[in-house]
């Protein structure tokens, strides 16, 4: 495929192309630019994840919002969205989990933080007696 089709096929410019080629310019979405490609699932994707189901392209699949779209492709849209139901739980569970850990975390340093006190009043006195004792001992 030439730089000239894909432009055409993606809805951008050969320059554009040309600098994704030479790493000079990422696109600013992968799902966009899969999407773009006529690719069912990831415009789906792209929809879910980012609501905007305006793909450019020459394609001939249409872009019916995912939810309660009643299309003919081959994407099980109740199915994607559980999966990303799934992910979000999964992500909130270890987010709560980081969280109580925390939590502990921030404990251990307050006990830590008052054993040191108590240790540093604990040395003043024993360099005060230290010190007491060779006055003694001088005398």
């Amino acid at each position: 495929m030439s730089q000239k089709e894909l432009a055409d096929k993606l809805g951008v410019s050969v320059r554009t192309i040309a600098n994704y080629e030479s790493g000079g310019v990422i696109p600013e979405s992968k799902y966009k630019i899969l999407a773009s490609l006529s690719d069912p699932i990831a415009k789906k994707i792209h929809t879910v994840i980012t609501g905007d189901s305006s793909i450019k392209g020459n394609n001939n699949i249409s872009n019916t919002g995912v939810i309660g779209s009643d299309d003919a492709e081959s994407f099980d849209e109740n199915k994607a969205f559980e999966f990303l139901r799934s992910q979000l739980l999964q992500t909130k569970e270890k987010i709560d989990e980081l969280a109580e850990q925390r939590k502990d975390a921030n404990a251990m340093i307050k006990y830590f933080l008052e054993e040191n006190k108590e240790l540093k009043e604990k040395n003043k006195e024993l360099i005060a007696e230290v010190a007491m004792l060779k006055k003694l001992l001088n005398m």
